[in-house]
This record gives structure tokens, C-alpha cells and sequence, in this order.
């Protein structure tokens, strides 16, 4: 498999978030929208948990506690708490694990994305399970898009 597509996704998928992302203050993250009934905040945490779930299957840093992963995965309500880190900090957060996500793929082999997994990461082997991620993360951002538009802001894409 080839890691530079890889990579390739994730930074697609990174710019389109910034992007959507663009002049959406604290406040507005964490409003919540309806028919959606989620916020941009816990939407972000969200994709951020699903970003350190990547970063334990190839041992990179932890970007949440673990309180915190239990606030943004999936079935969690999708609403902000007092206790959530706020989206400018979610934002910060995201973009370490960017960076860290990208030094990995850098310095691997692409054969090292052939990696069989012993749990189900959603795909047989890391590569595959890193697709799957930035499909994860391509259908969020999109809804983000939506939430955006929801807010009164321009669409940033197309």
C-alpha cells in the first residue's frame, strides 16, 4: 500500500477542516444545531478521539484524556458540557495530532501499512483501517460543512 496516498487523504481531509472551521468562534462551536443535534465543538472532539484511536494503533501520544474520549465518542449526545475543552483548544489539539500523524507516515516503509491487525480497527491491516479513518473523517467534516452553513456562514467549499 502506498503511504503517500495516505497522506495525501489526511491532509485533504485536514485543509478541508480548517476551512470549515474558519471564523467559527467558541461560542458558535458549541451552540447546538438543530435538526443535527450536535455541536461543531463536540463534533471536533469527536473526530480528534477518532484521531487517537489512530495514534494507538502505531503508539503515538494521547491528544485526550480519557474522560474526555468518553465525552466525544460516538453515542455520547453530541452536545457540549462545562467540562469539554473549548473548540479553539479542540482545534490546537487537532492540529498536533496532525503533525504527529504526518512524522509517523514520513518515516515508515509503506510496507509498514501492510501491518496485519489483531483487533478490528476497521480493515485487516493498518493501512486499510487508515482509509477507513479518513472516510470517518471526510463524512464529519462534510457535516461540518453543513453546520457551518447552519450558523449563517458561507460555504468554503466549491
Amino acid at each position: 500500500m502506498d503511504k503517500n496516498l495516505v497522506i495525501r487523504q489526511f491532509m485533504i481531509t485536514y485543509d478541508t477542516l480548517n476551512k470549515n472551521l474558519s471564523d467559527i468562534s467558541d461560542v458558535d462551536g458549541g451552540k447546538t444545531i438543530e435538526p443535527l443535534n450536535k455541536s461543531v465543538q463536540w463534533l471536533v472532539g469527536h473526530l480528534l478521539a477518532a484521531r487517537q484511536f489512530m495514534h494507538s494503533m502505531v503508539s503515538l501520544d494521547a491528544l485526550l484524556s480519557d474522560a474526555e474520549m468518553q465525552q466525544f465518542t460516538t453515542g455520547s449526545g453530541g452536545t457540549v458540557t462545562e467540562d469539554m475543552p473549548p473548540l479553539s483548544e479542540l482545534v490546537d489539539r487537532f492540529k498536533k495530532a496532525q503533525r504527529l500523524l504526518f512524522n509517523y507516515l514520513k518515516e515508515i516503509d509503506s510496507s509498514a501499512l501492510d501491518k496485519e491487525l489483531k483487533d478490528d480497527f476497521r480493515g485487516s491491516n493498518l493501512g486499510e483501517a487508515f482509509h477507513f479513518h479518513a472516510f470517518h473523517e471526510a463524512y464529519h467534516i462534510g457535516q461540518l460543512g453543513l453546520m457551518r452553513r447552519l450558523l449563517g456562514k458561507d460555504g468554503m467549499i466549491g
